[in-house]
């Protein structure tokens, strides 16, 4: 595997600029192949192709646009990819253990197949945003984030931020299992917050959605059953094509 340590061999990679067995191009794609990123990535990313890429721990501080890009079987533990624009990404089969998006704008994103276990997601909108077959997305961290109605749903229950993740229920900064909420005493509300007269007023209601929610989920999201290469896979993905197209015209 390639290491790269400095910004300027990263920007001749990513540009397609130094051909070699890790970087070659193909039509209007860079693909870049096997190559370690131990330093600041370019400002700008764009219709790229990472394969088997390595960019855990890697901070993009720097970087403010990684568009139209797919990354494929890459490792991302860890990564810092706060306020980033990275609008119609491909993320497949890769690692984000411990990713951090948090206010970054995934718009038109695919997540598939990949581990999600402790990703950042907060104060984030993930309403175009789809998880296909992903690993360990109980354990996503949700903090005001906004749900895509799918996988994820978000309500504003006032004065408690809520986000539904299959059998968890993040309320404000804390996520637990809906059992558990339904389990905790007035003590133990307290010891989080001093709102324990709107939980009171509130928590019917926010497990009654959560319910409807359980239900829309089972009877209409079929997004974790669509097989890769099928018929609906592919329509799935002409679909983010088309989303991108009327996107850059408007």
């Amino acid at each position: 595997m390639l290491q790269i340590i400095w910004k300027e061999d990263a920007e001749r990679i990513l540009t397609g600029k130094d051909p070699s067995l890790h970087c070659e191009i193909k039509g209007n794609k860079v693909y870049v192949y096997d190559v370690k990123f131990d330093c600041y990535l370019p400002e700008v990313i764009e219709r790229v192709v990472f394969e088997r890429c390595v960019f855990n721990s890697v901070s993009l501080a720097e970087t403010t646009n990684i568009e139209t890009c797919t990354f494929d079987s890459c490792n991302l533990d860890e990564a810092c990819l706060t306020y980033v624009n990275m609008k119609y990404n491909f993320f497949n089969k890769s690692s984000l253990v411990g990713a951090e998006f948090d206010g970054t704008n995934l718009k038109g994103s695919i997540f598939e197949l990949c581990d999600m276990n402790n990703v950042y997601f907060e104060k984030i909108n993930l309403t175009s945003v789809r998880f296909i077959r992903c690993l360990n997305m109980d354990t996503l961290r949700l903090r005001r984030a906004i749900g895509n109605s799918y996988e994820i749903a978000s309500i504003q229950m006032y004065p408690f931020n809520v986000v539904f993740n299959g059998d968890m229920i993040q309320i404000g900064c804390q996520m637990r299992t809906r059992e558990q909420w339904e389990k905790m005493t007035d003590e133990e509300i307290w010891r989080m917050s001093t709102r324990i007269k709107e939980w009171r007023q509130t928590k019917g209601s926010i497990f009654a959605l959560h319910d409807f929610y359980k239900t829309k989920t089972a009877d209409e999201i079929e997004w974790s059953r669509i097989e890769a290469g099928s018929e609906d896979e592919l329509w799935l993905l002409s679909v983010m094509d088309e989303i991108r197209k009327l996107d850059k015209d408007s």
